[in-house]
């Protein structure tokens, strides 16, 4: 490192200290005397300009001799960061509070929302926000990492809300850690000069519980009669849930304590390794007689407790009881509140303060060297329950085929016979060995059907030995065990002129695995026929329940394709403000196209053009435009040539999804080119996309496009038309469109029509051809000749078309919108299944072009948006 490089060269006590307490570009070292300050900063500093680096932040206890510095002597940059502006500074992540030489240590500050919504990753965040890398507040850290575990082993997703008893278990310790955010403690560990010191000793404890195990370690100084002890490290940790197979790993407290003093062990040669001091002694002590009669026991122990009582005997180990074991609380846990001025904690028990000859007697302890019992225990009872699980020779839930299964089974059986030919004693009394050594091949590339046989009465066996069957099973079926020793039912055709396997069948047991992988063979080989067709086939050879076939066959992940059913569609929701309330025409805009229509040139040439259908959302009128491809240009060229005539928008929505078949893929990305954000952006329009595959999202201008169709199917038939007719069709057709009735007109009523049209052009007469001026009329009261005399006219007559447009907007509210108010049937009526979706189900994805289900792709649901209205 190119520091150490640099330190090399100088010889000075400064320069010593620099070497020993350096951490990447941060030095910490200390002073005998405070006199040593001055001299120290201004050779640190020495040093390092030599080597072309400055300081930049000073930090001291000592302020009265950083301030006699001068300022010219200090680098520009600390003179600003010195002790004159505050009191309290970060040393390598934890706060220095230098005016009383204490640190300070952060608990979790949760972040409190209005929703107080907490979710996994939340509560994760939160907990690792403390920084204690010596465990000084660890009991106070236990409750929390207790959740923690918890929520792994609830294995909830990471963003959603916690159940109702966790979320009241965490909002229990966020109140713990709110009321006793920061623990104050003392920097200073030894009272005294170090040269005056005589003896220095370190001090562990360890203990566990059924739930975490931990220690702390305390570093005791003495000067002449004067002692002093003072944590400086420690750690808490919860107990593992280890797995064993599928099973979890049993942890007793013996042994849970006896993981304890090992970490315990190992952290007192961390801990004098990293001090720069000598120290005299070092012991441990643990609240666990039974760690002790371990250790001192002559004989030796299992690998496991015998593995980890090796490091241990390198210290004396004492007893203490539990209630003045300070390492009780890492194992326990406790509120802030409680550590915040626990002398137990940060001091250590009572005697520690005291010279060794008045510490408590005991003869409960060992000594390095001694394995000889000098105690008689006193007789405890332990009783441990356990269940015998019989175990598989291979692991079928691995095989999904069970002709890789018994392949793999042969080359074990293959590696068996070899083991076998190797040892001297060639007299094999074993009944299945001698059928190994007849049957089995050396050959790796041949399989033969002996060995094959082999491996399937071996299988047959396995599962109805780890599977029984019961006595109500042997009388009713008649059970009994031919010369390969396999169960197998006594039927009422034995005189039948049929095959040996077929009237006496081979009895499988219906929780076995093996059971399955037989059926789903016989399944996949009779091409996914139903229950009948799949039981014949099995009777032939083994006899099992129809009820297990249905169960198996209903897990086929291919037959689930056919005749699964979709999700349960959501019942419609609220309309959007957009579609509600009153704004001017296309204000709020939704486009889509359709196409491609085939026209013809001047030229004759045929060429694709495309409609593109704006439609409002409140007054559901529509404006047609002709697109010349599918290219972001064009499509700018019709939303230009909109905004031209209806004015500009304040929202477009458009449609994502693959709605048309011609250029699917195409129209995916049209909207979302880099063109088209650019210029809603300069015209500050906002822009929504639907989500893809979900037409009922843009459904109002769906619908607009199927009434344009509809027109155009009719009006055009097989015709092939002109670029001009083109377009002189599409405006009648959005002429007749837009004077569709929105409201419902009864034979037997005369009620104004209210159409689109009437909120764009007032005065339109509803067709499409020019209408005829009527005659002046000067006895009609409501008559108005073409010519404004005077201003007063002219006001009235706009004043006039207002109250027209607001009759309009009267029928609106009154009847159109009234009428999206009904819900006759809320909840659209399909086959479907109970169970709503969740992330991480996996689902078939329909595809419209084929309706074979054979072929749809399966997807996975990765997240559920939540969606309140639909556009």
């Amino acid at each position: 490192m190119t520091v150490d490089y640099h330190l090399a060269k100088y010889d000075s006590s400064t320069a010593n200290k620099l070497k020993k307490a350096g951490y990447v570009d941060n030095f910490l070292i200390g002073a005998e005397e405070k006199s040593e300050v001055e001299k120290d900063i201004l050779e640190a500093r020495k040093i390092f300009l030599e080597a072309g680096w400055n300081f930049r932040e000073i930090f001291t206890n000592a302020i009265k001799q950083l301030n006699a510095i001068p300022v010219e002597k200090l680098p520009i940059e600390a003179r600003t960061t010195n002790l004159h502006s505050s009191a309290k500074q970060k040393i390598l992540g934890i706060i220095w509070d230098t005016f009383y030489d204490a640190l300070s240590l952060k608990l979790p500050i949760p972040k409190i929302t209005e929703e107080k919504q907490w979710t996994k990753r939340k509560v994760l965040a939160t907990i690792a926000e403390c920084f204690d890398p010596c465990g000084l507040i660890s009991p106070a850290l236990l409750k929390g990492k207790w959740l923690l575990q918890k929520l792994w082993g609830a294995k909830l997703p990471w963003d959603n809300d916690l159940p109702q008893d966790l979320k009241i278990e965490w909002e229990e310790i966020a109140t713990e850690y709110l009321n006793c955010s920061i623990i104050k403690i003392p920097r200073r560990v030894i009272p005294w000069k170090l040269t005056k010191v005589t003896n220095f000793q370190l001090c562990a404890f360890s203990d566990a519980s059924d739930k975490a195990l931990g220690f702390t370690i305390y570093l005791r100084s003495q000067k002449d009669a004067e002692i002093e002890s003072t944590l400086i490290f420690a750690k808490s940790r919860v107990k593992p849930k280890a797995q064993i197979g599928k099973c979890e790993a049993k942890l007793t407290i013996p042994r849970m304590e006896l993981h304890a003093a090992l970490i315990a062990t190992k952290a007192l040669e961390y801990v004098e390794n990293m001090l720069d001091i000598k120290i005299n002694k070092k012991m441990l002590w643990t609240d666990s007689q039974t760690v002790i009669h371990w250790l001192k026991s002559p004989s030796e122990q299992e690998p496991f407790i015998e593995r980890r009582l090796r490091p241990i005997r390198k210290n004396i180990v004492k007893y203490i009881r539990t209630e003045d074991n300070p390492a009780d609380m890492t194992s326990r846990g406790i509120t802030p509140g409680e550590l915040a001025n626990n002398v137990l904690w940060f001091k250590g028990p009572e005697f520690l303060h005291e010279a060794e000859a008045n510490w408590p007697k005991t003869e409960i302890e060992y000594v390095p060297g001694e394995r000889i019992e000098k105690f008689n225990p006193q007789p405890f009872h332990e009783m441990c329950l356990s269940s015998i699980e019989k175990a598989q020779l291979i692991e079928l839930n691995r095989f999904s085929k069970i002709n890789k299964l018994k392949t793999t089974l042969i080359f074990v059986f293959r590696a068996l016979k070899q083991i076998c030919l190797k040892k001297e004693d060639t007299n094999i009394k074993n009944e299945f060995l001698l059928k190994l050594k007849e049957t089995m091949t050396n050959s790796p590339a041949i399989i033969k059907p002996e060995e094959r046989k082999l491996a399937e009465i071996f299988l047959l066996k396995e599962a109805q030995n780890l599977h029984p069957p019961s006595e109500d099973t042997k009388q009713n079926l008649t059970l009994f065990k031919d010369s390969e020793k396999l169960w197998r039912s006594k039927g009422r055709i034995e005189l039948g002129n049929l095959d040996e396997e077929t009237k006496f069948p081979i009895w499988l047991p219906k929780n076995a695995s093996l059971t399955e992988l037989i059926i789903m063979e016989v399944h996949e080989k009779m091409a996914h026929a139903g229950t009948n067709t799949i039981l014949a086939c099995l009777r032939l050879k083994y006899w099992i329940s129809r009820k297990k076939v249905q169960d198996v066959t209903k897990k086929c992940q291919i037959c689930k394709k056919f005749w699964i059913k979709p999700y349960k569609q959501p019942a419609f929701p609220t309309l959007p403000a957009v579609r509600v309330n009153q704004f001017r025409p296309f204000m709020h805009t939704a486009v889509d196209y359709f196409g491609p229509l085939i026209v013809k040139q001047t030229s004759g040439e045929k060429i694709k053009r495309w409609i593109a259908v704006y439609t409002c959302t409140s007054t559901r009128a529509i404006h047609l435009e002709i697109a010349e491809d599918l290219s972001a240009h064009a499509f700018l060229q019709t939303f230009r040539r909109f905004m031209a005539q209806r004015k500009k928008p304040v929202l477009m929505i458009s449609d994502n999804g693959t709605n048309f078949i011609a250029a699917e893929k195409t129209l995916q990305l049209i909207w979302k080119e880099i063109k088209i954000q650019k210029f809603s952006s300069d015209h500050e329009i906002k822009w929504i996309f639907v989500t893809e595959r979900a037409p009922w999202k843009n459904g109002l201008v769906e619908r607009m496009v199927g009434l344009v169709k509809y027109s155009l199917k009719r009006t055009v038939g097989k015709k092939l038309l002109e670029e001009e007719e083109l377009r002189t069709l599409i405006s009648e057709v959005q002429n007749v469109v837009n004077s569709r009735p929105l409201n419902f007109i009864p034979d037997s009523e005369h009620i104004i029509p209210l159409r689109p049209v009437d909120f764009l052009i007032p005065y339109e007469e509803g067709n499409s051809e020019f209408p005829h001026l009527p005659k002046a009329d000067w006895e009609d009261p409501d008559y108005r000749p073409q010519k404004m005399t005077n201003k007063e006219e002219l006001v009235e007559e706009i004043r006039k078309a207002s109250d027209r447009i607001n009759k309009f907007w009267e029928i609106w509210t009154a009847e159109y919108l009234l009428a999206l108010r009904e819900r006759k049937n809320n909840i659209k009526k399909c086959p479907s299944v109970e169970n709503p979706p969740k992330a991480g189900d996996i689902v078939i994805i329909r595809d419209d072009e084929t309706k074979n289900r054979g072929v749809w792709k399966l997807g996975k649901i990765e997240k559920l948006l939540q969606v309140n209205v639909p556009l």
